[in-house]
């Protein structure tokens, strides 16, 4: 049985400098077959965030998939944000916005919520789900769990104040349900949260 770690909403500029000793050391002691990292690596991505989240991330074990949130995007320079929204993650954490990780067991297909129009929300396109549908059909079987990975979330805790669902959910559960997916990660919220998909009324 396959062991997999998701960590996510780092935010390194606020991060609580005694967390990452211990943290580092228990996801190194877990020995996981695979690390997650669900975005928000940075509070405000700069350059300086960025280096300290690229090195935390170069002392986890490997594999690892990794995926921006909306606080990798750049706030308050516009010009940055509207043009160049993820130049800087690419540059310093990972060119790749949709990693994919394949063995005997799972198969996990993670996609970029994070959009330069929104500050707090995320949403996926039909092109991005249509590809993760894809990935699945021709690289994976019934035999592997099938995991999707998003920054923004596809169900909130009933109340919670102040976040949504991600866009685009009610096509991608619906697409995803046909090929099979058994769990979806994100983060986004700060919290932890466990659901179902029962709010989709998926046949």
């Amino acid at each position: 049985m396959r062991t997999v770690i998701q960590i996510s909403d780092l935010h390194f500029g606020t991060i609580l400098e005694p967390t990452i000793e211990p943290l580092v050391r228990h996801i190194s002691a877990l020995a996981p077959d695979l690390v997650i990292t669900s975005g928000d690596l940075t509070q405000r991505a700069r350059r300086d965030q960025f280096t300290d989240a690229k090195n935390f991330l170069a002392r986890l074990p490997e594999p690892q998939m990794v995926i921006p949130g909306n606080h990798d995007v750049p706030a308050y320079n516009l010009w940055r944000r509207l043009m160049e929204p993820l130049d800087r993650y690419k540059k310093m954490i990972t060119p790749d916005l949709c990693p994919t990780f394949f063995d005997d067991e799972i198969a996990v297909v993670a996609l970029n919520s994070a959009r330069a129009l929104v500050i707090k929300g995320g949403s996926l396109s039909e092109k991005q789900v249509n590809w993760a549908v894809e990935q699945f059909e021709k690289r994976s079987s019934s035999d592997q769990v099938r995991i999707v990975v998003a920054h923004h979330p596809f169900d909130i805790p009933p109340r919670l104040q102040g976040v949504d669902i991600i866009g685009g959910a009610e096509y991608a559960i619906h697409r995803f349900a046909q090929c099979g997916v058994d769990l979806f990660l994100g983060g986004h919220l700060h919290l932890v949260y466990v659901s179902s998909t029962a709010r989709y009324k998926v046949p």
